[in-house]
């Protein structure tokens, strides 16, 4: 019947010709068998495409590994990025306070409109369950505040693996993590700052369901993307602090409303496999438990063929008796044991001399300290550096510091501010101590 609709597929598939019906049991009217080979119509232009089947084709070594051709949807390796969109901060304010937000732009029209209008006083906007096009402007019920969301990070890049309803190794999209904070009565004394709330079954408000990207690929990507990488198991930012025990991490939301101050976005389950942030649909879809944690991340001699094989057959001949990649932390403590570069000499104008004078940096140190101190001793040659790397253990870098999201970050300079971005970015890590707000 739809196709009757369309003129792009009315003649080219009817009644009686065999359709292919997707994973759910749902026909794809649009795909029709002819003999052996399985056809697609482009429901916008009616072009055919003849769909290559797998089996016809020389397997590649990541088809060759049994359980990923049982265990996996094709996504989970041939989608190339998924759009993320971590930490939902709905903001709430019993009127938009413009000096605050003039400089954004929102993808809702009544938050955009208040500030094109910014004459006009503005406490209400639009219920969008209720909204509707009437003639030339949408109408719709309107409910008291202004609402804002705000995202806390959004990337490309990190693709969360977990199980959907089809007991298969997924990739979890984030739908949504909310922070509530809430400005409507007193700023100075919010009624909520990033409070996450609690479902009905107990679990926390921070939402992943399992998502296909459109972003699918003859190339997979590489093997280490999983079984090396922390972030795709739902371990989390290995960087960066991480929630150890659950039960201590719902606690502290129970009690406090907020997450604990080394909760990351990215982090999903623990160590031990406990989630710590939730699943949907409930029941249906769930994160990876500690006993498929570890046989991912087990690098064992079968992984090391397959990889070998791999490898291989992408050409990379120079990678196949690698086991790590040591140079970047190498090139690190070889350049902390590195002489310090000399300073450049300032160069001050003198008012009473009328000439120019070089005053020597007061961060340069004498050449007797120098020679004392071990860390600065400069390198005679090249045969230290390469006994460095042989005597290096691959002790870890020190961890980086990452700053959360926070309203405060977008401040907006008054016309009398200057351009001290010190004074006008800089905080105190302290104020940032969890997912959210100060």
């Amino acid at each position: 019947a739809s196709n009757s609709l369309n003129p792009n597929l009315k003649r080219k598939i009817k009644a009686g010709d065999t359709i292919l019906l997707n994973s759910g049991g749902v026909p794809l009217t649009h795909v029709k068998k002819d003999k052996n080979k399985w056809i697609l119509y482009s429901r916008v232009t009616g072009k055919k495409h003849v769909i290559p089947l797998l089996m016809e084709k020389k397997p590649i070594v990541a088809h060759k590994v049994a359980r990923h051709m049982e265990a996996m949807e094709c996504h989970a390796c041939h989608a190339r990025w998924s759009s993320g969109e971590w930490g939902m901060h709905v903001i709430r304010e019993e009127s938009l306070d413009l000096p605050r937000w003039k400089e954004w732009n929102f993808s809702d029209p009544t938050l955009q409109g208040m500030l094109w209008n910014e004459d006009q006083v503005n406490t209400r906007m639009i219920d969008w369950l209720s909204a509707k096009w009437m003639g030339s402007e949408i109408r719709g019920d309107m409910v008291p505040g202004v609402f804002l969301n705000l995202f806390a990070e959004k990337d490309w890049n990190t693709m969360i693996l977990g199980k959907n309803q089809r007991g298969k190794y997924s990739i979890m999209k984030p739908r949504y993590q909310y922070f509530f904070t809430d400005y409507s009565e007193d700023r100075d004394n919010l009624l909520k700052n990033a409070g996450v709330s609690i479902t009905k079954n107990g679990k926390p408000g921070l939402i992943l369901l399992p998502h296909t990207p459109h972003t699918i690929r003859k190339v997979v990507r590489p093997c280490e993307s999983c079984h090396d990488s922390e972030i795709t198991l739902g371990l989390g930012d290995p960087k960066r602090n991480v929630i150890v025990d659950s039960g201590s991490f719902f606690s502290i939301l129970k009690n406090t409303g907020t997450v604990p101050s080394d909760f990351q976005a990215k982090q999903v389950v623990t160590e031990a496999g406990d989630p710590i942030q939730t699943t949907y649909p409930n029941n249906h879809a769930r994160f990876l438990n500690a006993e498929e944690i570890a046989a991912i991340k087990n690098k064992s001699d079968a992984y090391k063929a397959f990889r070998f094989l791999d490898l291989k057959a992408r050409r990379f001949p120079r990678l196949l008796a690698r086991e790590e990649f040591p140079f970047d932390q190498r090139h690190i403590k070889n350049e902390k044991s590195a002489k310090q570069p000399k300073q450049e000499e300032e160069i001050l104008f003198q008012i009473n001399q009328n000439g120019f004078m070089a005053r020597k940096n007061e961060l340069d140190q004498s050449k007797e300290e120098k020679a004392h101190d071990p860390v600065l001793a400069p390198v005679e040659n090249q045969e230290k550096f390469s006994k460095q790397d042989r005597d290096y253990n691959g002790a870890s870098i020190e961890s980086e510091t990452i700053k959360e999201f926070s309203p405060d970050l977008f401040g907006i300079q008054g016309s009398n501010d200057g351009l001290n971005f010190e004074k006008d970015i800089s905080t105190d890590e302290s104020e940032f101590n969890r997912e959210g707000f100060q």
